[in-house]
């Protein structure tokens, strides 16, 4: 699903009462019709960018690359771009690259694009990341990419024999212009956030 989330903060006579509740009147689901022999839910959906105050562009998946464009005032679903890169290995179903973080924009090469971070499930516990840099623009196909990693253990309900967490999923990205690098915030175990 996407949804609008309306955020109440301070007002102009100094009370505070911060929340944010979700309007249901704007949830929007994925069409059924574009998932055709999915067994299981299509989640992950990523908000790519915004064209304008009522259209936002939607990124489903890394290879191969799927850009929907959903008019938030109509709740009409168009799909943008599809592409696949043949020199990214390609993971079926379950095993799908699909989305973790999706995206800043960084400039690679003399080209704009929008960073983001995949997810790879390798069964119900076993999780691992690429980087993935879509084109700027339309047909927005990845056109760099990490190899696969996962987090360093460290949390507090961590019992890895591999080094990492295995249940873990990234699920922020924000950029540090200042320092040249990413952040990223990320779940472990489904119980705690690093």
């Amino acid at each position: 699903y996407i949804g609008r989330l309306d955020l109440d903060s301070c007002s102009e006579s100094g009370m505070c009462l911060e929340s944010a509740r979700l309007n249901d009147s704007t949830v929007w689901s994925f069409p059924e019709e574009w998932q055709p022999g999915v067994s299981h839910a299509v989640k992950n959906l990523c908000v790519l960018v915004f064209q304008s105050a009522d259209v936002v562009l939607i990124h489903f998946k890394v290879n191969p690359s799927v850009v929907l464009q959903l008019k938030l005032t109509t709740g009409v679903w168009t799909p943008v771009a599809a592409s696949v890169s043949p020199s990214l290995q390609h993971f079926d179903g379950v095993h799908a690259d699909r989305g973790g973080a999706c995206c800043v924009d960084i400039i690679v090469e003399g080209l704009t694009t929008f960073l983001g971070v995949a997810h790879i499930k390798f069964n119900r516990y076993f999780i691992m990341h690429r980087f993935f840099a879509l084109r700027g623009k339309s047909p927005y196909d990845v056109v760099h990419y990490s190899a696969l990693f996962c987090l360093q253990a460290g949390g507090a309900f961590s019992s890895s024999l591999v080094g990492c967490d295995t249940l873990q999923f990234v699920a922020g990205i924000e950029r540090d212009a200042a320092e040249g690098s990413v952040i990223v915030s990320y779940g472990v175990n489904d119980c705690e956030a690093a």
